[in-house]
């Protein structure tokens, strides 16, 4: 028997019993065997986990701050969980620093919005995490060049950083000052007006940064030369020259000046700007610095009087390129000999001679009288053939237009007898026609009327 080879006490306790009883034991142990086989499977499942939930699910943290995740887990015999310990827990985003710490306990770290998972198996749940920067514990001025001109300006740029090294930007919101007292400084800029040594602060709440900048003067904008008279001298005297330069800022320089004249013939000037006259005559003295030009004229005379036998030679001095900065001298006393103050009383006939050639007519004055009359005659000659009675508006008007055009493009304002001359002429050309045909019923200019004779 099966029983008597594996349990001899049993089996020897199965013999001294009855058959029918012994095999009616057999049979309910077998029995016994074949359930407890078959529902044991049924009496050890457990509940299965069939779902995950972290919260909370959104959070928005300021850098050093923390927060504690919990994850609960939901069971396929509908049961929940902290599930919390048996999570392995990630953080999205490249460069992230901050992560999860003792399961489930988030510290922030990195500005930006990152995404905590928490993973059991082949189960996840996901919260959104947003991390914005923490007070500022430092401020960087953005680099900024260590001298500019007073003709450039300097950008600003200023960052603050927390405590785990987050950086925005506070240039806006900071406060600027400057130990330039003339400089402008503001969010938008720093624009120095003053050469010097001199400072930039930024300052947020408690926090300062400070940056040293040197500022130079800038190009040379404006350049004067002392004396701004007309200087005259005779030959054989020196005149000192001296140039000041500035920026646009006003601020003065000291740029290399370059000394020149226009008419070397009356004399020279050194690299100091010292002149030396050598001849009687007009000359331009030109000061160059940095581009920019200022022109002084200069008159030189004899050593003695002017007479006939001496009078200088007057050069027409060219007008240099660049805008002078000073006064020029005027078109007529570039062709006016110098007059010369002496003790006599009364002008020598030589010396009213000399004078007069003030008054000498332009060639293109001669030619706008030529062209004035050409046009009167021209205008005459129509009005014997036509009928007009406002034949007098146009030698009027023509008139004044001429003489305003030789007053504005060749005289500017000067005095001189040409312009009479053109109302004179004018004149003649209007007393002939009136005397030729006279006042009559007939418009000016009708053939039918015939002139009137004067009374005998």
């Amino acid at each position: 028997m099966i029983l008597e080879q594996f349990f001899p006490t049993t089996s020897l306790f199965l013999y001294c019993m009855p058959q029918r009883l012994r095999h009616s034991l057999i049979a309910l142990f077998v029995l016994a065997g074949l359930a407890a086989w078959t529902i044991q499977p049924v009496l050890a499942a457990e509940p299965v986990l069939t779902g995950l939930v972290l919260a909370p699910g959104v959070v928005t943290l300021t850098s050093d701050q923390t927060t504690v995740f919990t994850l609960t887990g939901t069971y396929s015999n509908a049961t929940t969980a902290n599930v919390t310990e048996l999570a392995a827990w990630t953080v999205n985003g490249g460069g992230f620093t901050g992560i999860p710490g003792q399961k489930g306990s988030f510290t922030a770290n990195a500005v930006g919005s990152w995404t905590v998972t928490a993973a059991i198996g082949g189960l996840s749940a996901s919260a959104t995490v947003t991390i914005t920067h923490g007070a500022p514990t430092g401020l960087t001025l953005m680099p900024t060049p260590a001298s500019v001109t007073t003709d450039g300006s300097v950008a600003l740029l200023l960052y603050a950083t927390d405590a785990d090294g987050n950086g925005w930007d506070v240039t806006s919101v900071a406060t600027w000052t400057t130990t330039e007292t003339t400089g402008l400084i503001s969010a938008a800029g720093y624009k120095p007006l003053a050469a010097g040594s001199w400072s930039l602060t930024g300052t947020l709440g408690v926090l300062t940064v400070t940056r040293a900048i040197a500022v130079t003067a800038g190009v040379v904008q404006t350049l004067s030369i002392a004396p701004a008279a007309v200087l005259t001298v005779k030959v054989g005297e020196t005149a000192q020259l001296q140039a000041t330069a500035y920026d646009a800022d006003g601020n003065l320089l000291t740029p290399s000046v370059t000394w020149s004249l226009t008419n070397p013939a009356v004399g020279s000037v050194s690299t100091d700007g010292v002149f030396t006259a050598i001849g009687a005559g007009q000359t331009n003295i030109i000061a160059t610095a940095g581009g920019t030009q200022s022109i002084t004229p200069i008159i030189v005379q004899s050593a003695s009087v002017v007479g006939s036998d001496n009078d200088p030679q007057i050069v027409a001095v060219a007008k240099p390129s660049t805008v002078a900065r000073t006064p020029r001298v005027a078109a007529e006393e570039v062709e006016r000999v110098p007059e010369v103050t002496t003790q006599t009383p009364e002008p020598t006939a030589t010396t009213t001679a000399t004078k007069a050639k003030t008054n000498f007519p332009h060639p293109w004055i001669i030619a706008l009288i030529l062209v004035h009359v050409i046009l009167l005659a021209g205008y005459f000659a129509w009005l014997m053939r036509r009928t007009n009675s406002w034949w007098w508006v146009p030698p009027v008007v023509t008139s004044g237009i001429f003489l305003a055009l030789y007053n504005t493009a060749f005289t500017k304002g000067t005095y001189l007898w040409w312009p009479w001359t053109i109302i004179g002429l004018t004149i003649i050309f209007i007393s002939v026609y009136y005397q030729r045909y006279g006042p009559q019923e007939a418009s000016p200019g009708s053939m039918m009327s015939p002139p009137k004779n004067p009374p005998q």
